[in-house]
């Protein structure tokens, strides 16, 4: 863990980055544990003002770290895909609602149960991609609501009983301001 803090320290430092690629996977040092710990590391990436792209897919966070990445208004890309628990829909809505410069995002097997984020994540109209698979709770009426995202070129969902096939193609449709059948 004291190699761990060094290296966010060093993150930290380094106030120039416009882009950051960052793997959170940290084992302990005491061989007792079996797998990755959960850490935070997002307060410290909260003062990198400069980043317009981060990437912390497949990273394990505490839950509810992302929240500080509110800070990082100027962001164009953020992949948080597969953090899990480090990403809910807290933290998810509050990311939305302050990086407005979003043209990729990536919340993929995150926790986002309710998607209530989506109400904030429609705002977000410079938004070209957007990735929501793995998370169990969009329904077709969250789906609509991004229908007023006339950038979006690419969204990733997972079908589910009410996000059909039939569905998507509605909200393409909608997207794309083409008639309906």
């Amino acid at each position: 863990m004291q190699q761990w803090q060094v290296i966010c320290n060093g993150i930290a430092a380094s106030s120039s980055l416009t882009k950051l690629e960052l793997d959170v996977v940290v084992y302990p040092e005491d061989q007792e544990h079996d797998g990755p710990v959960y850490v935070e590391v997002c307060a410290k990436l909260a003062g990198l003002t400069n980043l317009n792209a981060l990437c912390m897919a497949d990273s394990c966070l505490v839950p509810g770290d992302a929240l500080a990445l509110t800070a990082l208004t100027g962001l164009t890309r953020l992949e948080l895909k597969g953090t899990g628990a480090g990403v809910g829909d807290l933290a998810a809505t509050a990311i939305a609602s302050s990086c407005q410069q979003l043209r990729h995002l990536d919340l993929s097997s995150c926790e986002l149960g309710s998607m209530v984020c989506l109400a904030v994540v429609r705002s977000l109209t410079q938004l070209t991609e957007l990735q929501l698979e793995g998370n169990s709770g969009l329904t077709q009426q969250g789906l609509m609501l991004l229908t007023g995202l006339k950038q979006l070129r690419y969204l990733g969902v997972t079908k589910n009983l009410e996000v059909t096939h039939q569905v998507l193609q509605r909200f393409w449709r909608a997207v794309l301001q083409l008639p309906q059948w």
